[in-house]
């Protein structure tokens, strides 16, 4: 024991002092093991920080710790990455309340969220459609100078219809079509009929809102990704979510709540959301107007849109808002139409003034947005069979997660009840089946056989196809009114209750945990309960069911290695190529050495103790120094540059942090590559024969 304590002291002893004789030597080695090393440090440590923000990103947001969703899905459940207008196909669960009720029978599991996610495509209508609106407004409340100027308002709308489509029609390959929708729109055009419309508003705007509005441009299609589920619940077993505008859904009733990031980036006025990504651009990418080409052709993309602002105006907002702009512009003269263009030249110089002005004299007169809280939405979507479903909801308010406020990834995905969710998805309750029944009789559509469907289609006329083709607007559809009318009060005064949620129908259901260490641990639990209850579901870890999202930074730990292998490689190479030469010029001193009694094995150790005494002094350097970084960058946080960059970071910066096994991980790897770079020179070395040192002192 004291030999063997002497033998390692003296191989200390030597190494250390090796370490100082062959400095220059040593240097260059050392250098290269303290930059590994650092690397190691830095990367391990921002990687298991970014794995640790990205989950709570998942987590915190849609996933939950863990997901269940039916064991016989045909594709994989993928929160943040499924195919397009949700057709993948994970399965059903047809009854939530018995997964829900088993799983949190468990101690460890604190909630189980029912979910479903779809897509839906959504039109707010067309410029005609608001100002008709705003129309039936002024005639419901019974304020005739209103209607008057309303109605010359629609008339010039009308009167930039007709020219569109005469233009149309030059080009159109069905000309008589379009001759057919000029008929129609020079027929309110005439003078006479606003005259009558005057006395007899109803059968007039209804008129203008079945024959006319549609052929107006449509605004373009949303297609709106959503999640149904338990409101209540979620908002409670998800911290993050919070309401930003309006409120939640009361419960027992339907309703949306649109995603922030949703509803400022598609459901705004262009304008308003030109003026607020050109403002953006300047501020965080630092660029001009005069300098940056994309810009400058947003810019004057953004003059072309006046409209989307001087429709919505009504006619005395209009004649204020013009005054406003004559005052502001000081030189410009002109109607509404060219003060706002002119309005909307925007350069850098203006940009602040015209961005304070929009938003201070123009934005309280127009709907800022396409949908506002309290207004109803409707949706189409196709469901599990295969046909197109309507549901009109009501939007209650707009919601987004904490700190995420800026992440696409997460700021995609509204809500809705999971009641309306089913409706959507096909699932039709017996309660909803009772209720079309009672709709359909009191409006008096009957069910027709197979049988008879020919009569009933081709047979005796009803007359309806009268009213449908007649050119007189007094004659409207009483049946089509009645059945919108008895359908929207329906929908609005359908109740329900938690127990119609948890005994229906979810795809999917995210499972928080009260301790997120015991992840693994109850991944196996569901399976085992799985196996003994025979439940039909299959549990996921979060970062399986964010799908390529979750998969992300495994790439990125892959290629960081990959990159930490090839430079430390290099560094092999060029370790073991400087030991070599190290080992030539100290052939007297090994021949010396060999020479008084020490055996080859001595000769090998004695280098390998000095490789390790170096490994270990620019190890722990290296160390120190790649823990100073993480600790600086822990302090002062590292900023997300996209918005990807945000969910990753689960925030708008990154705040690392290192551990003890990061450390532990860098001095392993160094000392590794340290030792196998000497082998080779060691074994050189061993080979050196007493016999050198004389002849190198001769």
């Amino acid at each position: 024991m004291n030999f063997t304590t002497s033998f390692l002291r003296m191989l200390g002893d030597l190494a250390f002092r090796n370490l100082f004789s062959h400095w220059r030597k040593n240097l260059i080695v050392g250098s290269i093991m303290c930059f590994g090393t650092i690397l190691v440090v830095m990367g391990t440590a921002l990687l298991d920080s970014i794995e640790t923000s990205m989950s709570r990103s998942i987590i915190s947001s849609f996933g939950g710790h863990l997901q269940v969703y039916a064991k016989d899905a045909r594709d994989d459940l993928a929160l943040f990455g499924e195919a397009m207008m949700g057709a993948s196909d994970i399965g059903e669960l047809p009854r939530f309340d018995k997964i829900r009720n088993r799983l949190e029978k468990e101690p460890e599991i604190k909630a189980v969220v029912p979910m479903g996610m779809s897509r839906a495509a959504m039109s707010t209508g067309n410029e005609m459609d608001r100002l008709l609106d705003a129309l039936r407004q002024h005639v419901k409340t019974n304020r005739p100078q209103k209607v008057k100027k309303q109605a010359s308002k629609i008339r010039s709308v009308l009167e930039l219809l007709e020219n569109e489509l005469e233009r149309k029609k030059l080009l159109s390959a069905v000309p008589e079509k379009i001759a057919n929708q000029l008929s129609l729109v020079r027929q309110a055009q005439a003078e006479g009929f606003w005259e009558k419309l005057i006395a007899n508003p109803e059968p007039h705007i209804t008129f203008l809102e079945s024959k006319i509005a549609p052929i107006s441009p449509d605004d373009r299609l949303i297609y709106l990704k959503y999640l149904g589920t338990d409101l209540n619940r979620f908002a409670k077993s998800f911290d993050r979510f919070e309401i930003v505008r309006g409120d939640m859904v009361p419960s027992g009733e339907r309703g949306f709540l649109i995603n922030q990031k949703v509803y400022d980036k598609w459901l705004k006025n262009k304008i308003a959301r030109e003026f607020d990504e050109i403002k953006n651009e300047m501020e965080e990418e630092e660029v001009t107007i005069a300098e940056d080409a994309k810009l400058a052709a947003r810019v004057r993309r953004m003059r072309r849109l006046y409209r989307v602002v001087t429709y919505q105006l009504d006619p005395d907002d209009s004649d204020a808002l013009r005054l406003k702009l004559l005052n502001f512009l000081a030189e410009e003269q002109g109607d509404i139409n060219q003060l706002f263009q002119s309005f909307l030249t925007i350069n850098d110089k203006n940009f602040s003034a015209r961005y304070e002005f929009f938003y201070k004299e123009v934005a309280p007169l127009i709907k800022l947005y396409r949908i506002a809280i309290g207004e109803y939405l409707t949706t189409r979507t196709y469901t599990k069979s295969g046909y197109v479903k309507s549901v009109r909801t009501k939007v209650y308010g707009t919601f987004r997660f904490k700190g995420l406020e800026a992440s696409d990834i997460a700021g995609q995905t509204s809500l809705v009840d999971l009641m309306t969710f089913r409706e959507l998805y096909g699932a039709i309750s017996d309660e909803t089946r009772d209720e079309v029944k009672a709709i359909q009789k009191e409006i008096g559509i009957e069910d027709v056989s197979r049988s008879s469907a020919e009569d009933a289609l081709f047979g005796a006329s009803t007359g309806l196809e009268e009213i449908v083709e007649a050119d007189d607007p007094e004659v409207s559809s009483d049946i089509e009114i009645k059945l919108s009318a008895t359908l929207r009060q329906s929908n609005d005064s359908i109740k329900f209750t938690q127990d119609d949620i948890d005994q229906g129908l979810a795809l999917n259901a995210a499972v928080l945990l009260e301790d997120p260490s015991s992840l693994e641990r109850m991944l196996k639990r569901v399976s085992e309960i799985e196996k003994e209850e025979n439940l039909g579901v299959q549990a996921v870890s979060w970062r399986k069911a964010s799908g390529i999202v979750g998969q992300f930074i495994v790439l990125v730990r892959v290629v960081l290695y990959v990159i930490i292998s090839i430079i430390f490689l290099v560094a092999l190479v060029i370790i073991n190529n400087s030991m070599i030469m190290a080992t030539m010029e100290r052939v007297k001193e090994i021949g010396t050495i060999r020479a008084i009694g020490a055996q080859r094995k001595f000769v090998l150790l004695m280098f390998l103790m000095e490789t390790m005494a170096l490994g270990l002094v620019a190890g722990t350097l290296g160390a120190g120094i790649g823990a100073g970084f993480v600790k600086v960058l822990g302090n002062v946080g590292l900023p997300a540059t996209s918005e990807q960059m945000v969910f990753l970071f689960s925030g708008p910066r990154l705040f690392p942090t290192v551990e003890l096994h990061h450390l532990f991980f860098a001095s392993i790897v160094i000392l590794l590559v340290s030792i196998i770079s000497t082998l080779y020179p060691a074994l050189i070395a061993t080979k050196v024969e007493p016999v050198v040192a004389m002849q190198a002192g001769e």
